[in-house]
């Protein structure tokens, strides 16, 4: 077994062969420290710079790692290790680092008109036939959808974390991760940087436009499931609490009605309607795989039709770090974001590239 200190400079030469391959100097002003005042960020782009060395702010970037060795961000960041060694790379078109992360976008630089024209050829669709039940009132017949993921704050000391979570948000933190996801929301985010607050604030900005253009009634309101993912086994309470209050404190919400779920609700669920238990915990619920809670979000809309409201027929699973552009939407397409989920062939069933019959169910984007 190698030694650590051998392990972090096997790393650090990996490092500084495929940072600079990645990022190139045309891309120096979106990694600038002085355009963000967050310390994570400042920390996280100048640990990137680090492996920089014609970066205008290289030499910044090194006290500033300097000065915050021991910020638990930093730490994890140190954590990187390279199992095998990196040849000696260049950005050219016979060895680009894109050939390593993502071949496709390597085929896109070489020849994007002719990916382009083969991913249209496979992705078009003849014989569309409408759906037999079709979305007419989004207000009554659209059950909206997110998952919000939530960890123990990054930093202990931050005076982000709420003074009333402070103390189990701090237990947690020391104890070891459970689960992991891509993006989860850690308690001592601020309140400008927390995707929660910004995702819910837009989306009721939106339904406000589609009041305003008349298409569903001035005074209705849209329910809304947010599932919520904790890291750690135990968090499911206090991940509640604290979105439910991050909300109540931050948000003067006027067109959602928002309903939440944790893993311990889901297990009420499965005791209540699942004879079987255990085969549904494993696919029903919102703590651990992406597939779970993706599963969860699908299914609730059946259990929302037989015990909720039985004229709510379809769900749309929005992210809360992306937004809908009404005022695009409308100059590109003529529609708002609920005219264009009215879509008649949401439902209906199609014919692919192959000759293959394709069901309609999922509608992605819009």
């Amino acid at each position: 077994m190698k030694k650590i200190s051998e392990s972090n400079e096997q790393t650090r030469k990996g490092l500084y062969q495929i940072i600079p391959n990645l990022i190139l100097d045309s891309d120096y002003t979106e990694i600038n420290l002085d355009s963000t005042t967050e310390l994570m960020n400042q920390l996280c782009r100048a640990w990137l710079i680090q492996f920089l060395p014609r970066h205008p702010q290289h030499q910044q970037a090194k006290k500033i790692l300097k000065q915050n060795k021991n910020s638990n961000c930093i730490k994890f960041l140190e954590t990187i290790r390279f199992h095998k060694n990196i040849n000696e790379v260049s950005n050219s078109n016979s060895c680009n680092m894109w050939n390593y992360f993502c071949p496709t976008a390597q085929m896109a630089h070489e020849d994007a008109e002719n990916l382009a024209t083969s991913i249209l050829k496979r992705r078009r669709l003849k014989n569309l036939k409408k759906s037999e039940v079709q979305l007419k009132e989004p207000a009554k017949e659209l059950l909206l959808s997110s998952n919000v993921l939530i960890s123990p704050p990054i930093d202990i000391n931050s005076k982000n974390i709420p003074s009333q979570f402070l103390e189990e948000a701090v237990d947690f933190a020391k104890k070891d991760q459970d689960y992991w996801y891509d993006h989860p929301i850690p308690m001592d985010a601020s309140i400008g940087e927390n995707e929660l607050i910004y995702g819910l604030k837009k989306l009721d900005e939106a339904i406000d436009f589609e009041k305003k253009c008349d298409v569903i009634a001035p005074n209705s309101k849209m329910a809304m499931v947010l599932s919520i993912s904790v890291t750690h086994t135990g968090m499911e309470e206090l991940a509640e609490r604290y979105v439910a209050d991050l909300i109540k404190e931050n948000l003067k919400l006027k067109n959602l009605d928002l309903y939440l779920f944790n893993e311990n609700l889901c297990k009420q669920i499965i005791s209540m309607v699942s004879p079987k238990k255990e085969t549904a915990y494993s696919i029903f619920g919102v703590n651990g795989s992406y597939g779970r809670h993706f599963s969860f979000l699908k299914a609730i809309l059946a259990l929302w039709n037989k015990t909720i409201n039985s004229k709510t027929k379809f769900t749309f699973k929005i992210d809360l770090d992306q937004v809908f552009d009404q005022k695009f939407l409308l100059n590109l397409h003529g529609k708002t974001a609920l005219q264009l989920l009215c879509n008649p062939y949401w439902g209906g069933s199609a014919t692919d590239y192959k000759g293959k019959s394709v069901d309609l169910g999922m509608i992605a984007g819009v």
